[in-house]
């Protein structure tokens, strides 16, 4: 553990000094990125000012919904998305065989190196909507909702780097992956969404377990507003189903993948 968590240090510090050298474009990058978030929650006031609910879900939960839906995400971005995205360039290059060689766990070296720091702002906003959204409805906190929620936290980012892996593992078997990866980017912006939208058995079945963008950011919600806490034990248990098949997935690609040495 030791080794990774220093080789995790210094591909950070590699990082920083590289965006540091181009603090225009890093500046660029922040606005851009943060602009999302304002416009979700620009939507959704406007939403809101025409209907009174959807469902079970008021202007307040669907605020805390959207704060939570982009942190998971913007923390996702920092950490793995320019990693996972590259991953179909490796295949494509033949240079997947210098990851194969290092001494390291392959999904890993794959995983971790590159940061998209711009994310920052946005992860921060978040915070700061989360929060506010708390004030509104009056929720008090506590150590075992804070516990709870950085679990569900934790699994909500886990399935937005698995599927995101998904689409990368289909690399090994066809060299167009964009359309796959901007697919379930696509899928994953529904995750600010109110459970309520998925009135139908079939739908609720699908985005929860098959493709589950409600455990993002509607598990952690549920949960501290109305103390659901069986959403808890749902939530790690498809998070850890969804990262093993993954896991099972990249090896078993990895084993059909042809090096560049032949």
């Amino acid at each position: 553990m030791r080794k990774y968590l220093k080789i995790f240090k210094l591909q950070l510090v590699n990082q920083i000094v590289s965006y540091s050298i181009f603090k225009g474009d890093a500046i660029l990058l922040i606005v851009s990125d943060t602009f999302g978030l304002i416009f979700s929650v620009i939507f959704f006031k406007a939403l809101y000012n025409n209907i009174d609910s959807i469902g079970s879900w008021n202007y307040e939960s669907t605020l805390l919904l959207v704060g939570i839906a982009n942190f998971a995400d913007s923390f996702y971005r920092l950490l793995f998305e320019k990693n996972v995205r590259r991953i179909s360039a490796f295949v494509r290059k033949g240079t997947l065989d210098y990851a194969l060689i290092k001494p390291i766990d392959v999904q890993f070296f794959l995983s971790i190196g590159r940061f998209k720091f711009q994310t920052l702002s946005s992860l921060l906003f978040s915070i700061l909507v989360i929060l506010h959204a708390m004030k509104l409805l009056q929720l008090t906190i506590n150590v075992f909702n804070v516990i709870v929620f950085i679990i569900l936290l934790i699994t909500g980012v886990s399935l937005r780097y698995i599927f995101s892996l998904y689409s990368s593992i289909i690399s090994f078997y066809t060299t167009r992956v964009s359309a796959f990866y901007s697919l379930q980017m696509e899928i994953f912006k529904y995750a600010e969404y109110p459970f309520d939208v998925f009135r139908g058995l079939i739908e609720r079945i699908f985005f929860t377990f098959i493709f589950p963008i409600v455990i993002i950011a509607n598990a952690p919600a549920i949960v501290i507003i109305q103390n659901r806490n069986y959403w808890v034990i749902l939530s790690v248990f498809i998070s850890v189903v969804h990262f093993y098949l993954s896991r099972i997935l990249l090896f078993a690609s990895i084993n059909k993948y042809q090096s560049a040495g032949g």
